[in-house]
């Protein structure tokens, strides 16, 4: 459920919430959006220790950088910008949401974006096996830089994926309700496809929800 519905937040006993409130309409009333984040996070600490782990490549000295010029490469020393990739796959085989998945161009603008915003950046990107397949071939052999500074998240758990996705500095959103709440839970910077506004319609679950767009997508978070 993409779309804001007001009366869900008036129900006047305990009940059962089904499907997936993807708004962050819901969010944003009471307590406010950055209490009820506070109050989501990682409860067990193996988890979010095993999250900081899977993190600690990207902030490693000898992850090669872009050097002040842009034209050459070098370690790069202090703490990195951290962004979260996670490239969502396998929901192509479904006509409903062919629409929804981002393109390669997308990925590759995400990248850009953030390397112009951010001078120490790095990219930790997860996927299942053919999305990640896909996202190198794809992607990073056509990226300018040869994704000298991606790293894949080493984890099939997709437990521990979601923990480390959650645990980043900014984030590249591309489809579904796992990134959706990995970005969302994150807290810094969002990027996202643009394609979800300028051809809505192609995607099947944004075209019945109406206004989805608009109420599933945060303001703040940067169409590209």
């Amino acid at each position: 459920m993409l779309s804001f519905r007001p009366a869900s937040l008036t129900v006047s006993e305990q009940c059962f919430v089904g499907r997936f409130r993807q708004s962050f309409k819901y969010f944003n009333h009471g307590a406010g959006e950055h209490a009820l984040r506070a109050t989501l996070q990682l409860r067990n600490a193996s988890l979010r220790s095993r999250a900081r782990q899977l993190l600690a490549p990207a902030n490693a000295s000898s992850l090669r950088q872009r050097s002040s010029g842009g034209s050459s490469f070098g370690s790069s020393s202090g703490r990195r910008t951290v962004v979260g990739v996670h490239v969502r796959s396998g929901m192509g085989q479904l006509g409903a949401f062919s629409g929804c998945l981002p393109d390669a161009a997308y990925y590759l603008r995400a990248l850009a974006y953030y390397r112009q915003r951010f001078a120490n950046v790095a990219f930790v990107y997860a996927a299942e096996p053919a999305g990640l397949a896909w996202f190198r071939t794809e992607v990073l052999a056509r990226d300018a830089l040869q994704g000298f500074d991606c790293l894949p998240l080493g984890t099939g758990d997709p437990v521990e994926t979601f923990a480390a996705l959650a645990h980043c500095d900014a984030s590249v959103f591309s489809y579904g309700s796992f990134g959706w709440f990995a970005a969302w839970l994150a807290g810094g910077s969002v990027v996202y496809s643009k394609h979800l506004r300028s051809s809505p319609k192609q995607c099947d679950t944004v075209a019945r929800s109406g206004a989805g767009v608009d109420d599933h997508i945060p303001p703040q978070w940067v169409a590209i």
